[in-house]
């Protein structure tokens, strides 16, 4: 389990494993955020800091109407899917931010420029 704590102290570390222990097995056993938070005494954006962490330590928690570790291949490729296509929705809403910037490099790199000169 050390690894799974890198980057963590000792407090963190313990709301770390704790919140893995109170994920189930399995999609029809999703719990919701809400509930991590009140069993776990936190916030709900405590909860998503901590879910993001652990994944990112390598653990496999996927989320539907509630937080699960996948038990079948079908509710593995469910949510692996699903997180994919978040990320091209997110992609996509960047991209006029992206060419907002470009824009705002080529007149310069003032970092104070208004948006909406007016």
């Amino acid at each position: 389990m050390s690894e799974l704590l890198f980057g963590l102290n000792k407090y963190e570390g313990n709301k770390f494993e704790r919140l893995l222990s109170m994920i189930p097995d399995g999609e029809e056993n999703a719990i919701a955020m809400s509930q991590l938070a009140s069993f776990m005494g936190i916030s709900e954006r405590d909860v998503r800091k901590l879910i993001e962490s652990a994944r990112c330590a390598g653990n496999i928690i996927a989320s539907t109407s509630g937080y699960f570790i996948p038990t079948t291949s079908s509710e593995l490729r469910r949510y692996y899917n699903r997180a994919k296509s978040r990320i091209r929705t997110g992609a996509k809403e960047l991209e006029p931010v992206r060419k907002v910037l470009k824009q705002l490099g080529e007149e310069g790199t003032d970092d104070q420029q208004s948006l909406f000169p007016e």
